[in-house]
């Protein structure tokens, strides 16, 4: 039965275990029995309810429009129980043992604590305080022993988690997923809990985002090694890491990888407990400073946990034995849309935020920073991952996990069209962050020298178009599958998703490290363009063709679904591609011409896949719709460029019409029959019919 805490049972208690402890009081350096009593004598504040209201406890709609999913993601932190007694105590038990054992004295309070839940009567808030105390006097005991603390953060995630995942949590019989996120979020609130974050130790407050990068990365790593290793499964955790067939043919049941063959794919619950703990560290982070957020810190949390959790990955990944490259892309995108999740969610909670588009910021950011750092750490680790997968796995996860915080707190009674923020906006920041962020890793490692023979560490010019391709495709695998799911306008979020992609692609500001070859005319950014609307293209059609019931086009001459969908990446990958090359000084018109051909090329692709047709043959078929397809796409090409075109600034000359009446009898201009742009045009110039690329564009499935 449980434990009942009357002062006498109290007493005895601490008699029964200490007598039991007396055969070996001291063990490996550390006096267990004084840990015990410590917590032994401060249970009654974990378990008497008293709890401090949460700071985070925020109100998004009414009670009678809100739906609780408490059950699935526990959206909102818990109020803890008041821990500043227990913190206390355990801050000078611990101060009693060396540097050396401070590791082990962790260890065996968490341990404690977690092998007497039951026997302790406490719930799961009660645990969580108990751990989140443990870990802050830690970190206070280490603050007092050496200022040099960074070893003793990056042994803490695997101290925490390996003494609950999955052993603790399945003897419990309950989901390890839920506790993955709800443990990573007292990690991450354990640093800015603790004198880290007080001026008792003025210069560990200035690099506490040193700290942070610390913890995030380690975090990562440990969980990754905890799944490699255990050979447990239970509810949200199945163990194991092991080779999956780069063929996509054979079936793994161990890495629950199965379906069609060629096109099998993993179960999204195999790397659930990732998106979870991805999404705990992210809450844990921002705990403190959740109603203080401005674009500035959203910003700087967003590169923490984006560079560092992208790290461990690579890291993680790279100690491991076998081919492990389809597990690796899985990882990235389930741990991407855990913190892109949060951040998203976090920042869209309140109105003075979403007034400000606090959503939208954090949305690119975080995008811009994992597709930046997986990629440019693939690069280093020279881990010979495919790096268009790595960027379409980033950029799905990113448009996902920002397109499922819109929708979140309506998940389970959704309504069409319902948002808490504009889901077009989080659309075109994520795929505009996930383009520029990968095309600049990539581009950044460029071997410009043809003479020099491919390595790992580099890039070529045509991994650097891979990469641009993968990570348009992903984000528009990711939101249109989303505004099918949770059903909205589809042409706005397609349309917004495209134009994100070109603007942030060819906008990126290291395609200036890619040198111009010999004998080759274009720009590379028109080279980037293509690619990014090919992408693009590709997704949204395989996504409309392959998931709307009603899209038909191998059956219809105008399939209007499909149709539609090409018309709305062709505006948008238009829109977004002349706009940032004029920006950049591209010409309009060649932009125009490629991103007609990417589109083109890319929504056949993309419709043939759907369709079931072979990889080898995806780009020349020709279906029933591909005629008004094609001419849909041309016609919103030319508008998206009319538009762009006309919201650029232009500086126009002011002349008489006496003037012009001049000049045209000076030139013999009629106006029945002359056209007056071509007189003394550029023979340089390219024909508007004319397409700049002969070669076809490289694709393949979407992972």
């Amino acid at each position: 039965m449980p434990f009942n805490f009357s002062p006498l049972n109290h007493c005895l208690i601490i008699t029964c275990i200490n007598a039991s402890t007396l055969v070996n009081v001291l063990y490996a350096g550390i006096d267990k029995a004084l840990v015990e009593s410590t917590i032994l004598i401060n249970l009654p504040s974990l378990t008497d309810g008293s709890h401090i209201p949460s700071i985070s406890n925020q109100r998004r709609l009414s009670d009678t429009a809100t739906t609780s999913i408490q059950s699935v993601v526990d959206l909102n932190q818990s109020a803890l129980p008041d821990t500043t007694a227990l913190i206390s105590s355990l801050t000078k038990t611990f101060n009693s043992f060396t540097d050396e054992n401070l590791g082990e004295a962790l260890e065996y309070a968490v341990s404690y604590l977690v092998d007497n839940k039951t026997n302790f009567n406490l719930n799961d808030d009660s645990l969580l305080a108990g751990i989140n105390a443990s870990m802050v006097s830690y970190i206070n005991s280490s603050l007092a022993k050496s200022e040099d603390i960074s070893a003793n953060i990056s042994i803490m995630p695997e101290i925490i988690y390996s003494n609950i995942i999955p052993k603790k949590v399945i003897s419990w019989n309950e989901n390890v997923s839920y506790w993955s996120r709800k443990i990573s979020e007292q990690l991450a609130r354990s640093l800015n809990e603790s004198d880290l974050n007080s001026n008792k130790y003025p210069n560990q407050l200035k690099i506490i985002d040193q700290h942070q990068r610390n913890l995030v990365r380690n975090s990562i790593k440990s969980l990754l090694k905890i799944l490699s290793e255990a050979t447990e499964s239970g509810n949200g955790f199945t163990g194991s890491i092991s080779t999956v067939n780069s063929s996509r043919n054979e079936p793994n049941q161990q890495m629950m990888f199965d379906g069609i063959k060629g096109f099998m794919k993993f179960d999204p619950e195999k790397s659930r407990f990732l998106e979870f703990a991805s999404k705990g560290l992210t809450d844990g982070l921002l705990y403190q400073n959740i109603n203080n957020l401005s674009d500035q810190n959203v910003e700087g949390f967003a590169k923490i946990l984006g560079e560092e959790s992208m790290k461990g990955v690579a890291e993680q990944f790279f100690s491991l034995a076998g081919d492990n490259t389809l597990f690796a892309f899985e990882a990235t995108k389930s741990i991407s849309t855990g913190l892109t999740l949060s951040l998203v969610y976090n920042t869209s909670g309140t109105e003075i935020y979403r007034e400000n588009n606090l959503a939208t910021k954090a949305a690119e950011s975080i995008s811009q920073s994992l597709s930046y750092q997986i990629i440019s750490s693939s690069i280093e680790k020279a881990n010979g991952y495919a790096l268009n997968r790595l960027a379409e796995s980033v950029a799905f996860g990113t448009s996902m996990g920002a397109q499922l915080a819109s929708v979140l707190d309506k998940s389970w009674d959704y309504e069409e069209g319902w948002e808490m923020y504009s889901r077009n906006e989080l659309a075109k920041a994520t795929a505009k962050g996930s383009a520029n962020g990968s095309i600049d890793a990539a581009s950044i490692h460029i071997q410009n020298d043809p003479t020099i023979a491919d390595s790992a560490n580099k890039t070529t010019r045509e991994e650097i178009l891979s990469v641009a391709s993968g990570a348009a495709l992903g984000s528009s695998l990711g939101n249109t599958a989303l505004a099918v799911y949770y059903p909205t306008l589809l042409q706005p979020i397609i349309n917004n998703s495209s134009q994100g992609s070109t603007y942030g692609g060819i906008t990126a500001k290291n395609l200036s490290f890619v040198d111009k070859p010999q004998g080759v005319t274009e720009e590379f950014e028109i080279e980037i363009a293509r690619a990014i609307a090919h992408g693009a293209a590709h997704g949204a059609l395989f996504q409309v063709v392959g998931l709307k019931k009603d899209s038909l086009p191998d059956k219809r001459t105008y399939d209007f679904e499909t149709i539609s969908a090409a018309e709305a990446v062709s505006y948008g990958s238009t829109y977004g591609a002349i706009t940032g090359g004029i920006t950049s000084g591209e010409d309009g018109l060649i932009i125009k011409q490629a991103i007609y051909q990417g589109t083109t090329e890319g929504a056949t692709v993309g419709a043939s896949l759907a369709l079931g047709y072979n990889e080898n043959v995806a780009d020349s078929v020709n279906f029933k719709s591909a005629v008004a397809m094609k001419s849909a796409i041309k016609k919103t090409n030319d508008e998206a460029a009319v538009k762009a075109n006309s919201t650029m600034a232009v500086k126009t000359i002011q002349t008489s019409s006496q003037d012009m009446l001049l000049l045209m009898r000076k030139f013999n201009i009629n106006p029945l029959y002359t056209n007056p742009t071509k007189i003394f045009s550029n023979p340089n110039a390219a024909d508007e019919d004319n397409l700049p690329f002969e070669n076809k564009f490289p694709f393949a499935s979407p992972i």
